[in-house]
């Protein structure tokens, strides 16, 4: 027989194996919850821009219900702080003339996929451009050449378009006012992950903006490629109430050690 002294340590051994059990499903949890994660965002700019837009050139504003860069030039952009992979995204553009989406970008729009709306040209005085849709692919600041070109029924500066742009994998597609089939597709794995931004190089503006997207590495706030003390750094920055900030990566509505112990589970190289 055993004694009860002997009971009560096996019952301790089997609570103890129970809870580390526990303990290693919930990191487990918590290590699939944080390889990725689904981005929804949506903004109408009816109350103003959202404060997650970065306006990190341009200086873009809202106003009657529309966002636009005042200082339009080739290259400005206002993005979104997520890091992602997979996109989904639909946007009015009201007077299309010359602007644009980037995709896969960086911050400041030095390195990345961008979507030109209009363009050729349009922007620096050509009024033969505005009719078209292209891409680019933007190395330290410096855009490749045009990419798959189309011609599109655009009469700069008066048409209103609604664009649905996905990017699956390497496959960047764009849809115009509901086709359910592509105007220009192309193909590239330059950047496998990166920020979604918007471009304007005239008087076009930018209405009812959505986004599904992946991110598959949250904790990567800076788009580093890896989850390291600089990402800590932001998140520290962002402590305390932050509802819808990427740092907030449980969405508890506030930065604190539990969003910080997920990114300390997921830090090392992005996947």
């Amino acid at each position: 027989m055993h004694n009860s002294n002997e009971k009560e340590t096996a019952m301790t051994s089997t609570t103890k194996n129970a809870s580390r059990n526990v303990a290693i499903a919930a990191i487990s949890i918590a290590c699939a919850a944080t390889a990725s994660a689904q981005i929804v965002f949506a903004d109408n700019f009816n109350s103003g821009a959202s404060p997650l837009w970065g306006n990190e050139t341009g200086n873009w504003s809202a106003g009657g219900g529309v966002y636009n860069a005042q200082n339009q030039f080739a290259g400005d952009i206002s993005s979104l702080p997520y890091v992602v992979t997979d996109i989904d995204l639909e946007v009015d553009i009201n007077d299309v003339a010359d602007g644009g989406v980037w995709l896969r970008c960086d911050e400041g729009g030095q390195n990345g996929v961008l979507l030109v709306t209009g363009g050729n040209g349009w922007g620096f005085g050509n009024s033969g451009g505005g009719r078209s849709l292209y891409w680019h692919i933007v190395h330290n600041g410096s855009a490749g050449p045009i990419i798959n070109s189309v011609n599109a029924p655009f009469n700069p500066g008066v048409t209103d378009v609604h664009l649905r742009v996905t990017v699956v994998g390497d496959i960047y597609s764009v849809y115009l006012d509901g086709s359910a089939t592509p105007m220009t597709t192309f193909t590239t794995n330059a950047f496998p992950r990166g920020r979604v931004g918007l471009y304007d190089f005239s008087q076009q503006t930018f209405d009812n903006f959505e986004m599904v997207a992946t991110a598959s590495c949250p904790a990567d706030l800076d788009g580093s490629g890896e989850v390291d003390s600089g990402d800590i750094g932001l998140m520290l920055l962002d402590f305390g109430p932050c509802p819808g900030c990427p740092s907030d990566l449980d969405g508890s509505g506030e930065v604190d050690g539990g969003d910080i112990g997920l990114a300390l589970l997921d830090f090392g190289p992005c996947p």
